[in-house]
């Protein structure tokens, strides 16, 4: 087989996973596919080539080089066989960055229109795509909520609240008109409960 069949073979392989991991439903199945038998795959190819490359058994098609130097590693790309060496590894990476991101996207909750464009640049330009990413990803800390109160109903009225009594143990005298206001001032309702806010 031709580098050249071999670097095109590669090429749309990994654009399959892409265009599983962008319009597909993501369901278990499809991801693991894309994990399993889009990028699995890629690594494998990359792992017989570079063990061929670094063996001798396989002959990249032009002058030797090697990954010591800048040299050699421009010696090693001008050749057919390095270049797609290269380019597997580009293709393989990036597929599994973008389905990390993809995964990591829908554990926060954003949607496929917005995960679109971080998908593509990582797929056109890998680390340009997961760096915005990773910035967009998790928001500064804004200020947060507070914890939920078990003793808070889902009306937002805290229960057992009751109305201080005496400290020498007498019933308070009841006034309803004071009791009124007292209650519309503070925000407590029927029941002795007290509105939270």
């Amino acid at each position: 087989m031709s580098w050249n069949n071999l670097f095109l073979i590669a090429n749309y392989w990994a654009i399959a996973g892409w265009l599983l991991l962008a319009f597909a439903p993501r369901s278990p199945r499809t991801l693991s596919a894309i994990l399993y038998a889009g990028v699995s795959l890629l690594c494998l190819l990359y792992i017989v080539l570079i063990i061929g490359f670094l063996t001798g058994g396989i002959d990249p098609g032009g002058a030797g080089g090697s990954f010591t130097s800048l040299a050699g590693v421009m010696k090693l790309f001008a050749a057919p066989g390095g270049a797609t060496l290269g380019w597997v590894h580009y293709l393989a990476f990036d597929l599994f960055t973008g389905l990390w991101i993809a995964r990591d996207a829908d554990n926060k909750g954003f949607g496929r229109v917005v995960q679109f464009p971080f998908l593509f640049l990582t797929l056109m330009a890998g680390p340009v795509g997961l760096f915005l990413w990773l910035v967009v990803r998790d928001p500064p800390p804004r200020e947060r909520p507070p914890p939920h109160d078990p003793a808070v109903d889902g009306r937002g009225w805290r229960r057992g609240r009751e109305a201080p009594r005496p400290r020498d143990g007498a019933q308070p005298r009841c006034d309803r008109r004071r009791t009124r206001r007292l209650v519309a001032a503070r925000g407590h309702g029927a029941g002795g409960r007290e509105r939270v806010g």
